[in-house]
């Protein structure tokens, strides 16, 4: 019998390939004056953090400026939640499962604030359905 469920935000909940890719790909862009394809900068970010920096030849004073203006450039990108989220939370909520919802933050990769945005944009949308914050 299930009794709890751990989620995880971050393209799992709320679709944000797109803007953090678009934001990563402004905010390299903005610190190394390269502007990466959308296609090259997609298949890097399957790749573990230091071998997406590595190949980014990138130094930790430019990994934390690029991290820096990504958290600027995210706030002006749209995201959402997946199709039938909100459908999917409220059952869970009358089923009286205990829930979890996490964001995964790598320190080079992913940026906290980012995190925080995505978490607080989630528990806005999920209100009305019987989501609460602990």
């Amino acid at each position: 019998m299930i009794k709890h469920i751990v989620f995880d935000v971050d393209r799992t909940l709320v679709d944000s390939f797109e803007p953090e890719l678009l934001s990563l790909q402004e905010a390299i862009e903005i610190v190394t004056k390269r502007k990466l394809e959308r296609e090259e900068l997609s298949k890097l970010t399957t790749l573990p953090t230091s071998e997406f920096f590595r190949c980014l030849n990138l130094n930790e004073g430019e990994i934390k400026q690029v991290n820096k203006e990504w958290e600027k450039t995210f706030s002006k990108y749209k995201t959402v939640c997946f199709k039938n989220i909100k459908e999917l939370i409220k059952e869970v909520t009358e089923k009286k499962y205990m829930y979890l919802v996490n964001v995964s933050v790598d320190v080079h990769y992913r940026s906290r604030r980012i995190g925080s945005r995505l978490l607080k944009y989630f528990i806005e949308q999920m209100h009305d359905v019987g989501f609460e914050e602990i």
